[in-house]
């Protein structure tokens, strides 16, 4: 749940971002998991999940979702439009807490480095770009959370 006043801003390609709508302080806390705004998931739990979705659904439902400490956080309120930065002005304290590493001004886009907040087999480091139909996703999904292994990450921008 988001604890701070925000809004999210639609950039001109399409993308959606989270913007503060008030100065916030450093170390102050953002967000914090709670029933009503977080679903949380044993990765067995996620996959049957997405089993009972449609594809689109699936892919919505990864962009909105991230792993870590070996368990799976849906985000249902706003936070799942923090935007991955390598120089972030928030960072995950722990899985259920995300806290400002700098004053932030009225106004300014809220970012986190995905690479070092979440679990190396998290979706956002091997999804592919291209669209996979349902099988081959439930297929990837699999393969990536539940095999183990080392594994694969890509590089973000």
């Amino acid at each position: 749940m988001l604890v701070i006043d925000t809004e999210v801003k639609i950039e001109d390609n399409g993308d959606f971002s989270l913007i503060s709508k008030a100065p916030i302080k450093k170390g102050s806390t953002i967000w914090i998991v709670c029933e009503q705004s977080t679903g949380v998931y044993w990765k067995r739990q996620f996959i049957n999940y997405c089993l009972g979705l449609d594809l689109e659904m699936i892919y919505l439902t990864l962009e909105a979702s991230y792993l870590k400490n070996g368990v799976i956080y849906q985000l249902f309120d706003k936070t799942k439009y923090i935007k991955h930065s390598l120089t972030p002005n928030l960072a995950m304290l722990s899985a259920d807490k995300i806290v400002t590493i700098e004053e932030i001004e009225q106004g300014v886009e809220l970012t986190l480095n995905h690479l070092i907040s979440f679990d190396l087999n998290d979706f956002r480091q091997w999804l592919p770009n291209d669209m996979l139909d349902k099988a081959e996703l439930i297929e990837l999904l699999k393969k990536n959370l539940l095999i183990p292994g080392k594994p694969r990450r890509k590089l973000l921008a």
